[in-house]
C-alpha cells in the first residue's frame, strides 16, 4: 500500500472514532437530561407506571420497577412514529451527588439485530488502562466494559448486553453487584448497583421495543 492510501485509511479511522465518541456523548447527554427530569418527577409525584411523566411532553412516558426506570419517547421517522426506550438507574451518594448512571438501550444496529448496550457513566478520575468491570458476588463473576470516552465531568463505558451478562442481571434481586475500577491514584473503587426490579423492567423494555 502506498503512502497516500495509508494516509487516507488513517484519516477514515480517525473520523470513525470521532463519530463513535460523539454518538456516545450524545447518548449520555440525553441520559443526564432524563436524570434531572426524573429527580424532579420523583420529588413531586413519583413515577407513574405507563403514564406520562409530570412535566414531560405527552410523547414521553416513564415507569419505575424497583431501582430501574423505563423511559420511552415517541420519535418521528420519515412518515411514521416509532418508540425509543431505555432502562436507567442512578446511584447517588450521601451528599446527593450522582456517582453512577447506567442505561440499557438498543445498539445502532439493535433494530435489526435485537442487540442492546449497557452503558455506564462513571467519575472522571478513572485510571486509564485499568479494567472497568461489572462485578457480581464479590468478584466471583466479572464482565469487562470498554471505556469509550471521557469529557469534563464524567467518563463512559459500554458493553454489549449479551445473553450471559443479561442472565447475571436477571438473578436474585438482592444479589451483590458493583461497578469496579481504579481511580487516578490507582486506588480501587467499587460503586454498588441494584438488581431490584430488573427482570420486570427488562421485560417491559423488550415489549416496548418489539412494538417499533
Amino acid at each position: 500500500m502506498d503512502r497516500p492510501d495509508c494516509l487516507r485509511n488513517a484519516k477514515v479511522e480517525v473520523l470513525r472514532k470521532i463519530a463513535a465518541l460523539m454518538a456516545a456523548c450524545m447518548a449520555f447527554a440525553l441520559l443526564l437530561g432524563d436524570f434531572a427530569k426524573a429527580q424532579s418527577d420523583k420529588k413531586n409525584n413519583g413515577f407513574q407506571g405507563n403514564a406520562t411523566a409530570p412535566g414531560a411532553s405527552p410523547k414521553t412516558t416513564t415507569a419505575s420497577f424497583g431501582s430501574w426506570v423505563l423511559r420511552c419517547r415517541s420519535v418521528k421517522e420519515r412518515n411514521k412514529t416509532s418508540t425509543m426506550c431505555e432502562l436507567q438507574q442512578f446511584v447517588v451518594n450521601a451528599r446527593g451527588e450522582t456517582v453512577l448512571a447506567a442505561f440499557i438501550a438498543a445498539s445502532q444496529l439493535g433494530k435489526a439485530t435485537g442487540k442492546n448496550i449497557l452503558g455506564i457513566r462513571i467519575p472522571v478520575n478513572v485510571r486509564l488502562g485499568e479494567p472497568v468491570e461489572i462485578v457480581f458476588d464479590q468478584g466471583k463473576v466479572r464482565f469487562a466494559l470498554d471505556l469509550k470516552a471521557c469529557i469534563q465531568n464524567f467518563c463512559m463505558a459500554e458493553a454489549e448486553l449479551a445473553p450471559k451478562l443479561l442472565s447475571e442481571f436477571g438473578g436474585k434481586a438482592n444479589r451483590k453487584v458493583e461497578l469496579s475500577f481504579a481511580d487516578a491514584a490507582s486506588r480501587p473503587v467499587n460503586i454498588p448497583m441494584s438488581l431490584s426490579g430488573f427482570e420486570a423492567a427488562f421485560l417491559a423494555y423488550r415489549k416496548q421495543m418489539q412494538k417499533r
